[in-house]
């Protein structure tokens, strides 16, 4: 069978069909996407080099395994499996090169340019026809880096408001979450000092629930910090006992499913996302549709995603004093029940993963195939720069 539409993930690390966006914010969304164009009869699959995505079904939606992250394996897995008429690309387009789908988008989730433009230069955006961004902030940075702007089409994410909604549980007030990669690049080691300075500015009643997978750190400024607290274990990642012993209030979470991370959303009273990475913020939005505030930094996407009525939903700087004022001007005026009722019912609205859907179809129906012509051309021109380069 010839697929309608082949989206691929990643070509590499690890997947679940239980992830949720404060473990894997991609995969997340791109499911999300095949399912909403399945239910207006598109055929879609997955393809994924993920580690533990062998082929399968997660959720309706077939996913096939990539075995390395190579153009040629990837031409090889959607060919043996049928081929495709449109290929969604994730912020990389070097698999266009080659004669896989008649149609080529990519989504963009990176703050600069396209994976690929460093070996084959800023030519490689000839082979894309449409490039989806995830917010005006990921659209004006693209450009910046070389995107023709007439490619740039804004497609915000949605929430599942079937399972982000307010649980029925106690919001605890002094409760704080942090859900994501436990890196320096979405800011973990900010959230932790941050919450360190608090209990020691008398806030002792002060609780950090943590959600999300380990990630190995690289060297740097916070690293070197981090080690000599003792704070990293021998995989550079983070040591969350030790953490949990210096640190009292400090609760490691790990991974967590959605309807788990909703029930924790729903708990909490404040999402800590000082991220420096993010060109969305996904998890935000299911904070939000939970009734739990995110805290979050000025600069980036975060703007255009938060719901005004409530302050300081924004902080100025990545830093963690910054983050710290934030958190003590939250806790002297909290929102009220209303308030949080009020926003996660705005971001259920506004945020929906049908409307995703609709526009991703929109763009997809209105994209021309591609002529052979186009699909010779970048490979002619790759061709006469390698015989100049080599001669």
């Amino acid at each position: 069978m010839t697929w309608d539409v082949a989206i691929v993930v990643n070509r590499g690390g690890t997947l679940s069909p239980t992830e949720s966006a404060g473990n894997n914010g991609v995969y997340v969304a791109n499911r999300n996407i095949a399912q909403q164009l399945q239910s207006h009869g598109k055929k879609v699959c997955l393809i994924s080099g993920m580690e533990d995505a062998k082929d399968s079904d997660v959720d309706g939606v077939p996913i096939f395994h990539v075995d390395d992250d190579s153009d040629t394996a990837l031409a090889d897995c959607i060919s043996d499996h049928g081929g495709c008429d449109v290929l969604v690309e994730n912020t990389k387009a070097t698999a266009f090169r080659l004669p896989i789908a008649n149609r080529h988008l990519v989504i963009m989730h990176n703050r600069h340019h396209l994976w690929g433009v460093e070996t084959y230069g800023r030519s490689i955006y000839g082979l894309v026809q449409s490039a989806i961004c995830v917010s005006e902030f990921s659209r004006e940075e693209n450009i910046k880096w070389g995107l023709p702007p007439k490619l740039a089409t804004v497609i915000p994410n949605g929430v599942d408001t079937n399972c982000f909604y307010p649980r029925n549980v106690e919001r605890l007030p002094k409760r704080l979450i942090y859900a994501g990669y436990c890196s320096p690049r979405k800011g973990i080691h900010l959230a932790l000092e941050a919450f360190a300075k608090l209990r020691k500015l008398g806030h002792q009643d002060l609780e950090l629930l943590v959600c999300g997978k380990q990630s190995p750190w690289e060297s740097g400024t916070e690293f070197e910090k981090f080690e000599h607290k003792g704070w990293l274990n021998e995989q550079r990642e983070l040591d969350w006992e030790k953490i949990e012993r210096d640190c009292p209030g400090v609760i490691y979470r790990g991974v967590c499913t959605p309807s788990e991370l909703a029930t924790e959303f729903s708990r909490s009273s404040y999402l800590i996302l000082p991220s420096r990475m993010d060109t969305f913020g996904l998890v935000a939005i299911e904070a939000q549709a939970c009734g739990c505030v995110p805290i979050l930094p000025i600069d980036g996407p975060f703007r255009e995603i938060t719901f005004d009525k409530i302050r300081p939903l924004l902080h100025d700087g990545l830093n963690m004093d910054a983050l710290v004022e934030s958190l003590t001007m939250a806790f002297n005026a909290p929102p009220s029940h209303g308030l949080r009722t009020q926003m996660s019912e705005t971001t259920r609205t506004r945020f929906t993963w049908e409307e995703t859907g609709k526009r991703y179809l929109e763009l997809i129906e209105k994209t021309p195939r591609l002529s052979k012509t186009r699909r010779n051309q970048f490979a002619f021109i790759q061709a006469a720069k390698n015989a100049l380069h080599y001669k």
